[in-house]
C-alpha cells in the first residue's frame, strides 16, 4: 500500500513542473508572465511553497510504521 502512495506522491509533486515545461515548450508567452509580473511572482512562491508543504503532508501519510 506504500507502494501505492509513494508513486501517487511522485506523481502529484512532479505534474505542475512537468506541465510548466510542455508550456514552455508549446506557448512561452503564457508562462512568461509568472516571472515577469510582481504578482506572477508571487504566484508562483505560493504554489511553491504548497508543492513543498504538500510533499511534507504526503510523506507523512506514506510514511507507516511497522
Amino acid at each position: 500500500m506504500t507502494g501505492e502512495g509513494r508513486l501517487s506522491g511522485v506523481v502529484l509533486i512532479a505534474l505542475p513542473f512537468v506541465l510548466l515545461l510542455v508550456m514552455l515548450w508549446i506557448q512561452p508567452a503564457y508562462v512568461s508572465a509568472l516571472w515577469k509580473d510582481p504578482r506572477g511572482i508571487k504566484m508562483s512562491l505560493f504554489a511553491l511553497g504548497s508543492q513543498i508543504l504538500g510533499a511534507y503532508v504526503i510523506k507523512k501519510i506514506v510514511d507507516i510504521k511497522v
